[in-house]
């Protein structure tokens, strides 16, 4: 069964505690331990019933407690149980100074500080209404919508206001021994997660240096690596200049070479000029002086020609 209480009812007469007593002797045969909670006046009762239903054996793994019994029994294990506590003869001591101290804003009991009896009744009635966790302020609230009787629970709201702020310097009333009890156990369960986390947070904490490594680790190598690309543009850019700079040098190096052979092209050009001027004089010199040798050619056979008519 998986619910955390589980309910059994019947009329009387009907096994309820027949039952119960039947899932102790099976947990015990089991040998789970088990806690019997039951009203203070049955304690007593109830640990013979155990031994008479269990045996020897079996009610070894039975306590039986009472809600102030096992109070006590949680207190002694988990601290708390030194705390000063309030006897029946204090408490009603503590509400007859509540009375006291209230003087003027209760007007129907204040008359009554000195009544032994009614200070025990005031007492049981705080008491009961602790067992049921109503506070005084929550007493208060509920007295408000009692039509004629509001003031008088209102007073007995103040009793136990009073009574709560007094008790606060002297001591603790033993109702409140069951609530710290309860507080003692949240307070252990509370420390037992916190035991049972430690492992997760140090596993946590490892985990957390780990990544913090891993992300110091990462940003190390990733400056490295920009250390090195700026290394490495800085160095291409160098090159690049430096090339840049060669081949600037060689182009203007060239250009100078390119400009010399245009000159030197350009004074050919002029001197091809001036080869023709001279192979043209030449020939004009040639063919005049043909034309010289020819004419005295003539002559010289005109001469000839003379010279043979004369003999004849």
């Amino acid at each position: 069964m998986n619910s955390l209480i589980i309910g059994i009812a019947g009329g009387s007469g009907s096994g309820k505690t027949s039952y119960l007593y039947a899932q102790l002797a099976r947990r015990a045969a089991e040998g789970q331990r088990s806690i019997l909670l039951v009203p203070e006046q049955f304690t007593s009762s109830t640990e013979g019933r155990i031994y008479r239903e269990l045996g020897d054996g079996g009610s070894g793994f039975v306590e039986s407690f009472s809600f102030t019994s096992l109070a006590e029994r949680i207190l002694s294990e988990e601290g708390g149980a030194a705390i000063q506590t309030l006897t029946d003869a204090g408490r009603v001591t503590l509400v007859r100074r509540a009375l006291e101290e209230l003087q003027d804003n209760v007007q129907f009991y204040h008359r009554h500080r000195h009544s032994a009896a009614f200070c025990q009744l005031a007492a049981e009635t705080i008491d009961e209404l602790k067992s049921a966790g109503v506070t005084g302020e929550a007493f208060a609230r509920l007295a408000e919508g009692c039509g004629p009787e509001s003031r008088r629970l209102g007073e007995v709201a103040l009793i136990y206001e009073g009574y709560e702020t007094l008790l606060q310097q002297t001591g603790m009333d033993p109702s409140d021994r069951i609530e710290l009890a309860a507080a003692r156990l949240e307070l252990g369960r509370l420390h037992g997660q916190v035991d049972e986390m430690e492992p997760m947070a140090q596993k946590y904490d490892q985990l957390k240096d780990y990544v913090a490594t891993v992300e110091l680790d990462a940003h190390h190598k990733a400056q490295e690596t920009i250390e090195q690309a700026k290394t490495k543009a800085e160095k291409i850019q160098t090159d690049t200049r430096q090339w840049l700079d060669q081949v600037l040098s060689g182009y203007s190096n060239l250009r100078t070479e390119m400009d010399r052979l245009f000159q030197q092209i350009r004074e050919l050009g002029e001197m091809g000029v001036q080869f023709d001027q001279a192979d043209e004089a030449a020939q004009r010199l040639q063919e005049q002086g043909e034309q010289g040798d020819q004419a005295q050619e003539e002559e010289v056979q005109s001469e000839a020609a003379e010279e043979v008519e004369s003999h004849e």
